[in-house]
């Protein structure tokens, strides 16, 4: 996936090396989120449930590194994207059903 983005920084377009910053942009967004997101699932729901997020995030990473598509890369980054709203939204139901 790395050398796919390598490859669109040596390209002569400008449009290109644009689209692989962002790329790169939006891959340390994500994955900077996964720590934060396991932070904020052990203070909230404990020891266990931060410790299974931290597993799948991290073969969730280890799966996006493996792979050699970036296409199929984007979509999982996407996929991400949705399932952390999803988690946000939970957080926000438990809050308020807690009160």
């Amino acid at each position: 996936m790395f050398d796919e983005i390598i490859d669109l920084w040596r390209g002569g377009s400008i449009y290109e090396r644009t689209g692989a910053i962002l790329l790169c942009v939006i891959i340390l967004c994500v994955f900077s989120y996964f720590g934060y997101l396991t932070i904020i699932t052990i203070v909230d729901y404990g020891w266990m449930m931060g410790t299974i997020v931290a597993v799948v995030l991290s073969l969730f990473i280890a799966l996006l590194t493996v792979l050699a598509s970036p296409a199929l890369s984007l979509l999982l980054i996407v996929i991400a994207g949705l399932v952390q709203a999803f988690v946000s939204l939970c957080q926000a139901i438990y809050r308020l059903l807690k009160r």
